[in-house]
């Protein structure tokens, strides 16, 4: 009783750039044709204000539209409230000297 040989076992990991795996010789062999990915020449991350990519010339050149447009009006800032009696006591280690008085919502020179 004769036993085949077995096929040789395919390698782990990623198979050779362009070759596949043929089970008949047991062997990597010239596969597809490697399509290879056009790397844009467009810089990352977000385009300067007012301008946009122009692939033939390879740079930034101004947007007309994002130009002509104008910007929003910023919001007025909220006034920062004062000191309310009963403040919050602030986190951390007080300074040297002092003590947090709650009806004023400040730190205070020690009495001692």
């Amino acid at each position: 009783a004769k036993k085949e040989p077995k096929p040789a076992a395919r390698p782990r990991g990623r198979p050779p750039l362009g070759k596949t795996w043929c089970v008949e010789t047991g062997a990597y062999e010239a596969g597809a044709d490697v399509v290879t990915k056009i790397k844009s020449t467009q810089p990352r991350g977000r385009p300067p204000k007012g301008k946009m990519w122009d692939n033939d010339s390879e740079q930034w050149i101004e947007s007309g539209e994002a130009s002509a447009a104008v910007p929003a009006p910023k919001k007025p800032r909220k006034e920062a409230k004062p000191a309310e009696p009963g403040a919050t006591k602030p986190r951390g280690r007080p300074p040297l000297g002092k003590t947090w008085c709650t009806e004023t919502g400040s730190w205070v020179q020690d009495v001692e």
